[in-house]
């Protein structure tokens, strides 16, 4: 089932972005409106006892206490991925210096917001003991005794993951449609569609690959690996922004950083790129810890896939992205001159 809601919103996207759109915005009201629904009705079944102790004691490796906190902390990149798409629309929206900032922070917000609710409430009507089983949300709702709410909360719960699938489907295409453009990527990535005016093959390709992983490996190994995967990515944004703010001033396009930096040397400092690559590489610190124990117990699941991802990843940029992208930024500029 898995695989076969990868290759549906693989194929939405593919219809058109006006297609997606609408569907994702269907999505997404479905499935706030459950949520707000769950948090409304919920809040007056709570027991406050339930939150007491409110940071139970560690009980070895990442069990509850602080480890716990910043294990699952870590496990929040999942629950948050999507936002950064707002970004990578930015060539598509009329005001990318108004829109994209405010789209980012205002569905931070928003979801933060609709998070910390829902957590306070899911904890406050069943103990959070009991809450490691596949739907805690429907769980809560069986102990309110509201079966019929149960299925809508369930419908809720699928919208969620459809919008999910749509939003991160259409970032990892546009992402892609520049990479492959630059000549990093084979150019069938950029390629779009002459009447739909989708990266078609792009949407195809990766919505292949991503029904194949879904169908064969465990959700806790995908999850850590996408934590992964998007704390490094938002490094590697950190890092890029204060590259570019010092060697290519030029390219800022009216866009801010906020809380300004230092320079040192030539090389400009900001005070947020550094407080992002040192908070994701404290949420990245519990899923390698963890990954680490794994392979010990003899389970190197996690870790093979890991390096062979990293290792694939270097040997198409050395082996083949370097080369192409110098040969097409050359002819770019022989182009301009002439």
């Amino acid at each position: 089932m898995a695989a076969l809601a990868v290759l549906a919103a693989a194929c939405v996207l593919i219809a058109g972005v006006s297609q997606s759109a609408l569907v994702n915005a269907v999505l997404v009201v479905i499935k706030v409106g459950v949520l707000v629904s769950f948090i409304a009705v919920g809040a007056r079944y709570v027991d406050s006892a339930h939150w007491q102790p409110f940071l139970p004691a560690n009980e070895g490796g990442f069990a509850y206490g602080w480890p716990g906190v910043l294990r699952a902390a870590a496990m929040l990149f999942f629950a948050y991925l999507g936002f950064e798409t707002v970004s990578m629309a930015a060539s598509e929206t009329r005001n990318p210096r108004r829109d994209v900032p405010f789209g980012i922070l205002g569905s931070l917000v928003v979801c933060t917001l609709l998070y910390v609710a829902a957590g306070a409430v899911l904890t406050g009507i069943v103990p959070f003991r009991e809450l490691g089983v596949p739907d805690p949300v429907a769980l809560a709702v069986d102990r309110m005794g509201w079966p019929w709410f149960a299925v809508l909360i369930k419908i809720g719960a699928l919208t969620g993951l459809g919008s999910v699938l749509l939003a991160n489907g259409y970032g990892v295409s546009r992402v892609a449609v520049n990479i492959g453009r630059d000549g990093l990527l084979p150019g069938l990535f950029a390629h779009v569609h002459r009447t739909r005016r989708t990266p078609w093959l792009g949407n195809l390709t990766f919505g292949v690959i991503a029904a194949v992983l879904a169908a064969l490996l465990p959700i806790g190994v995908l999850g850590d690996l996408i934590c992964l995967g998007i704390a490094s990515a938002f490094i590697v944004v950190c890092i890029a922004v204060m590259w570019l703010r010092s060697a290519r001033p030029e390219l800022r396009g009216g866009f801010r950083v906020p809380l300004g930096g230092v320079w040192i040397g030539k090389a400009w400092i900001g005070t947020v790129p550094v407080l992002g690559i040192v908070l994701c590489l404290t949420m990245m610190a519990p899923v390698l810890g963890d990954m680490v124990q794994q392979v010990r117990r003899g389970d190197p699941l996690a870790a093979l896939i890991l390096a062979g991802y990293v290792l694939a990843g270097a040997l198409v940029y050395v082996f083949y992205g370097q080369r192409r992208a110098r040969r097409l930024a050359h002819a770019a500029v022989h182009a301009s001159e002439s």
